[in-house]
């Protein structure tokens, strides 16, 4: 099952609920909370879900979020993109980063 969420204020709660997913595929850029303050927030909350977060962007990266996502080792996604693409990221980042 997905859940889709429109307002970045309500994530909070879904966190603090204990929610687990397999996998969570956040913008960069939202409003009300970055794609960045999501995942310094899960980091805190859920530790656990480190390594399954998905990162998307629709505009140029700029210099800081790309050298951000990089030294963090983290996935990413530039729109637009193919579905075959998110398959195959998905792929890898529910078996452990292993392709």
């Amino acid at each position: 099952s997905v859940d889709t969420i429109a307002d970045a204020g309500k994530i909070g709660d879904i966190i603090n609920a204990g929610l687990i997913y397999d996998i969570i595929l956040t913008d960069v850029r939202m409003p009300g909370m970055s794609g960045i303050e999501l995942y310094m927030l899960i980091l805190r909350k859920m530790p656990s879900m480190k390594n399954r977060i998905i990162f998307i962007t629709g505009d140029v990266m700029g210099a800081d979020i790309r050298t951000f996502l990089t030294k963090n080792e983290l996935p990413f996604l530039a729109k637009p993109f193919d579905i075959k693409l998110l398959k195959e990221k998905i792929n890898v980042v529910l078996s452990g980063g292993q392709s």
